[in-house]
């Protein structure tokens, strides 16, 4: 069961939905975190593909909002291999360098 949905704009931006509420991912007041808001489609809930390529037959990309011009980001791995993972929310951050592994994101579909 999916937990979310991307709906492609006609400027070429998407919207993230989380399926179970219907609210798209939205920054937090202040920008540098991200919650979930009710859908208006305003710029604040677009985010523009960066860096965009495939991966085993799948996009992915860096996800830029369109108000702040920041990417999504994920919380940074660990340092060694041995370290538990790095668990946390999602936060809004500079777009970094391409291949920026904390900023690329997927959407596996499955049939």
């Amino acid at each position: 069961v999916p937990l979310w949905t991307a709906n492609q704009m006609a400027d070429g931006t998407v919207i993230f939905i989380y399926v179970p509420n219907g609210e798209c991912l939205t920054p937090s007041p202040g920008g540098t975190t991200v919650t979930l808001a009710h859908c208006t489609l305003q710029a604040s809930q677009r985010w523009r593909p960066v860096n965009p390529m495939t991966a085993l037959g799948q996009p992915v990309a860096k996800y830029a909002n369109a108000s702040t011009g920041h990417c999504l980001t994920a919380p940074p791995p660990p340092v060694h291999d041995h370290d538990p993972p790095n668990p946390g929310p999602a936060t809004l951050a500079v777009c970094g360098p391409a291949r920026d592994k904390t900023q690329e994101f997927a959407f596996w579909w499955n049939a």
